[in-house]
């Protein structure tokens, strides 16, 4: 990131690499403010997380009670996985973050009854979704599902 910020090109090292592309726009800003720092990239990181979390649990929350929904969550937020991910820069976190706001955006769009609103939900939700997929390919399965559920409930 650093060297994309100074130089404005992206240079790869030639790893087998995730999409990225995603992660890299959406912290552009941070690493153009504050090029030389790896602990602003992580802490835009740690933000996009809280948003992803707080998406998960309004989610959870449209089908379970208050506290099986934080149960849930902690499951996740206390595995060996998660927080070592949320300081980091990598694209996990993010991912997660945009599958959990495309999911909320889907859900909502389900229980909406006007058409207007409905298109513009699943359309945002679609977007979100489309973001998450230009940070890691598996990302796709979320708008895929929200989708699927929508066809299914139109069909029905």
């Amino acid at each position: 990131m650093r060297s994309r910020a100074a130089s404005g090109t992206l240079r790869l090292n030639g790893w087998p690499s995730m999409f990225l592309i995603g992660q890299l726009a959406l912290a552009w800003p941070v690493g153009r403010l504050f090029p030389d720092s790896l602990v602003a990239l992580e802490l835009f990181t740690v933000g996009v997380g809280l948003v992803g979390v707080l998406a998960a649990y309004w989610t959870l929350r449209q089908f379970l009670s208050a506290g099986r929904a934080a149960l849930s969550l902690a499951l996740m937020l206390l595995s060996p996985l998660y927080a070592p991910l949320a300081m980091s820069f990598m694209t996990d976190v993010p991912a997660f973050a945009t599958q959990a706001c495309c999911l909320a955006l889907g859900v909502r769009a389900l229980a909406t009854r006007t058409a207007s609103r409905l298109a513009w939900l699943t359309a945002a939700s679609f977007a979100v979704g489309v973001v998450g997929f230009t940070i890691r390919e598996y990302a796709i399965v979320a708008p895929v599902a929200v989708g699927l559920v929508l066809l299914v409930r139109a069909l029905a």
